[in-house]
């Protein structure tokens, strides 16, 4: 719901306390970007990028 209404142009927050701005940017990027938080954590890179 939070990334659905960023993605139609409202500002949005979100608190975590159970979670660093890191890792709910890369749980962002996970589900906006279709990126695989695997490799986002651990810096992986995918071959031929």
């Amino acid at each position: 719901m939070l990334s659905h209404s960023w993605e139609i142009g409202y500002n949005v927050g979100l608190i975590s306390p159970e979670m660093s701005s890191s890792k709910i940017g890369y749980r962002f990027d996970t589900l906006t970007k279709h990126f695989n938080n695997n490799n986002l954590v651990w810096r992986k890179r995918r071959r031929g990028i």
